[in-house]
């Protein structure tokens, strides 16, 4: 049986989001989580759609380390609250405590948000980058409360494509959008909106207003589909 079933991942709190879908559980990320986070995304293969600036890429030999970590179920520490990162979510394997992925939702308005995500190195084989994308549209909808959500996905990459439509976004304007490492991809923005949103026992905090970290970009063709994210 796995360690982490249903009963014991928890519910939404003050300050905690958590989310499970059949083989990822989601919840908000913490300062604790923030080098096997942004290890995940670091590889060339990840960055390649993720683009992000040198000073943020961690280098082979601790991304090694980091991915190795045994991540914690609930977001605590010592039995006390650990620092949130704010708009930042961990998917974690239900199967063993490792990184699967991660995600962030950052704000353009009080109802509005952007979306993007990757996953680790191994876990890109298969679909469970759509399992990831269907958990963005339902924290931006069933959790934080959001109208609409975006997110950009590479002009040249068929299964990002796929995998955002599935999930109920509609393709809307294309543009070419400049990456933070200074290079320019073609996008499509892809958007999902709701007229009645919920907002759970989390709700959006004080956080909100301010723009997560590593959320900006577009995804990649096949390769970054299934690790690399969308980045806006």
């Amino acid at each position: 049986m796995p360690p982490w079933t249903l009963e014991s991942l928890g519910t939404c709190a003050p300050g905690r989001h958590a989310l499970a879908t059949p083989r990822l559980f989601l919840r908000t990320a913490t300062l604790a989580d923030a080098l096997p986070l942004v290890a995940a995304g670091s590889d060339p293969e990840a960055q390649r759609g993720l683009g992000w600036p040198a000073r943020e890429v961690v280098p082979a030999w601790r991304r090694r380390h980091a991915l190795r970590w045994r991540m914690a179920m609930r977001p605590f520490s010592d039995g006390a609250p650990a620092i949130p990162l704010p708009n930042l979510f961990v998917a974690l394997d239900r199967e063993r405590p490792r990184l699967a992925g991660a995600l962030g939702v950052s704000p353009t308005g009080e109802d509005v948000g952007l979306a993007g995500g990757w996953l680790a190195p191994a876990y890109r084989e298969g679909d469970l980058f759509g399992e990831l994308v269907d958990a963005w549209r339902e924290l931006a909808h069933r959790h934080l409360g959001l109208l609409e959500v975006r997110s950009a996905v590479a002009l040249e990459n068929a299964e990002g494509a796929e995998a955002v439509r599935h999930a109920g976004f509609a393709a809307g304007e294309s543009e070419d959008l400049t990456l933070e490492d200074g290079r320019t991809v073609s996008v499509v923005w892809y958007v999902s909106s709701v007229t009645s949103p919920v907002q759970c026992a989390a709700g959006r905090g004080p956080e909100w207003k301010g723009t997560s970290p590593w959320t900006t970009g577009a995804l990649r063709p096949a390769q970054a589909s299934r690790g690399g994210g969308a980045r806006h």
